[in-house]
């Protein structure tokens, strides 16, 4: 098998891991920011805050299934892996358009983030293939 596609695709979830773990700190400080310094209604704060903690989760495993499946060459984490961007699409959208107030510095990292999603999207894909063209031809 070729291995510049799971190479890729591993140092795109390792710098997208860092990425979002970063991206969570500090959009749970823009949301305690937001808590204090604007009017923000107090029954929008905690459900907020707990979609933040779900999205966060479902990251940490799509980022875990697909450095799974890619290391042990598996299809079957890949593909949940791939399922999950899905209702993360859905959850960063939230952020992006349905947030009691959004800042400008939440659209430009959501849509960092939105990017890396895009590329372990296009690499697991490509992955994907490779794999199940590979066994094929065993």
């Amino acid at each position: 098998m070729v291995a510049i596609g799971p190479l890729l695709l591993q140092m795109v979830l390792y710098f997208n891991s860092l990425y979002l773990v970063l991206l969570y700190l500090f959009e749970v400080g823009l949301i305690c920011y937001k808590g204090l310094f604007f009017p923000y209604p107090t029954r929008n704060f905690v459900p907020e805050l707990l979609l933040l903690v779900l999205i966060a989760a479902l990251d940490g495993a799509r980022i875990f299934m697909c450095m799974k499946g890619n290391l042990t060459q598996t299809i079957l984490p890949i593909i949940v892996s791939l399922v999950i961007l899905f209702p993360l699409f859905f959850g960063y959208l939230f952020f992006i358009l349905f947030q009691t107030y959004v800042l400008r510095i939440e659209l430009v990292t959501i849509s960092i983030g939105y990017a890396g999603m895009g590329t372990h999207l296009v690499l697991g894909i490509i992955v994907l293939w490779l794999l199940i063209r590979g066994k094929k031809l065993q």
